[in-house]
């Protein structure tokens, strides 16, 4: 879990094409990347490959997106270029 909203879940073996993610009770969530809603439900499911590392947000979460310019050298350099609502 990174906070309370979104959930990572990394991919270390480039052998795998499967994983368990627990998706905890009582919450909606959406995959960062396809836009799956999952309903929490416990443990599921979940393609992978080592390429592809599945991020959960929960229904209602604010995510700003920032745009990383190539001579970015701190954060202040970071350019909010949209904020998702989830």
């Amino acid at each position: 879990m990174v906070g309370d909203s979104i959930m990572v879940c990394p991919v270390f073996d480039p052998d795998v094409t499967k994983m368990k993610v627990y998706i905890p009770f009582g919450a909606e969530w959406t995959e960062m990347f396809s836009n799956e809603a999952v309903v929490g439900c416990g443990w599921q499911d979940v393609d992978v490959d080592i390429m592809y590392t599945p991020v959960y947000v929960k229904k209602g979460a604010q995510v700003p997106m920032f745009e990383i310019p190539d001579k970015a050298r701190s954060s202040a350099d970071l350019k909010v270029i949209n904020e998702v609502r989830f």
